[in-house]
Parts: structure tokens; C-alpha cells; sequence
């Protein structure tokens, strides 16, 4: 029984080395975010568009896009990391259907960047351009309206308690 249990650590371990070097060697890096972004719709074709940016914050840029599948539209991030002069596109998870055949929905979720910083993500169709949404920390906020496709977002730093 020592023996099987020794095995089955053994071969976890060795598949997680296996896995984290896999991760970094698909990591592609170029020498301009126009570079990084033109690759991370290359290898997402249904991004349509990249409708905005955050800053720089830690050497990371969050990008928010437009999507389009057979079931709708909605909206994703990437993250771009800037390291020793060169630029990576990494997706930050699955994106969020927001316009359907089906009906419209609201997005507030919580994503994680590539180094681990968490915002609060929202999103939706807008009714009028004057719409104005709450946030966890702040009421009538106005987010970011996108004209062709009427979807707004909205991304917040999530607060961060001291000690952690």
C-alpha cells in the first residue's frame, strides 16, 4: 500500500512540473502590444474587437473585448504582460454572453488577471446611453458604452484589506 501511495505522488508531481512548463513555454512574447493583441485574436477568432484598456499596473495591461458566437455577443478580457521589453497576450478566463437571440443579461463577476490581481467585472446592453450602474463601492457609476454593439462594461479594482 506504501508503495502505491509513494507512486501516485510520485506521478503528481511529475505532472504538475510537466504542466507549469508547458504553460510558460506556450507563453508567446512579441515586441509590441500590437503584436500581442493581433496574436490573441489570431488564436480567438470570434474576438471581433478590443473596445478598451486598463493602465499599465505591475507591468499588466487588462484588455476588454467583444466576442461574437452562433449564440450571441459579449465580453472578455486578456491580460498583456510586459516583461523585459517584450509584450504577452493571456486570456483572463471565459468571457460573458451578454446580447442573445434568447434575451439580454447582466454580468457582475469577479475575474483574476495573469498575476493575480481581482477586479469586479460588469457588463450588459444598454437601453439609453445615459445608463448608470452600482458597484460594490460606488452608486451611479457610468461605464463604458460601446456605440456598434450598445454593450457597456465597466472594471473595478476589487478593494484589497490590508495584511493580504
Amino acid at each position: 500500500m506504501k508503495k502505491i501511495t509513494f507512486l501516485l505522488i510520485i506521478m503528481s508531481v511529475v505532472g504538475l512540473l510537466l504542466t507549469g512548463c508547458t504553460e510558460k513555454e506556450n507563453l508567446k512574447a512579441f515586441d509590441s502590444e500590437s503584436e500581442a493583441i493581433e496574436y490573441g485574436i489570431k488564436k480567438s477568432p470570434e474576438i471581433v474587437e478590443i473596445l478598451g484598456e486598463s493602465k499599465y499596473v505591475y507591468n499588466e495591461k487588462i484588455i476588454v473585448y467583444l466576442f461574437r458566437t452562433n449564440k450571441g455577443e459579449g465580453l472578455g478580457t486578456a491580460s498583456l504582460i510586459q516583461k523585459k521589453k517584450k509584450v504577452s497576450w493571456i486570456t483572463n478566463g471565459n468571457g460573458a454572453l451578454v446580447k442573445q437571440t434568447k434575451g439580454n443579461t447582466t454580468i457582475e463577476k469577479v475575474i483574476e488577471s495573469a498575476s493575480g490581481i481581482k477586479y469586479d467585472f460588469y457588463a450588459g446592453v444598454a437601453k439609453n446611453s445615459n445608463i448608470s450602474i452600482e458597484t460594490r463601492t460606488d452608486y451611479d457609476v457610468k461605464p463604458h458604452i460601446d456605440k456598434k454593439s450598445n454593450i457597456y462594461y465597466y472594471l473595478s479594482p476589487l478593494p484589497v484589506k490590508k495584511g493580504k
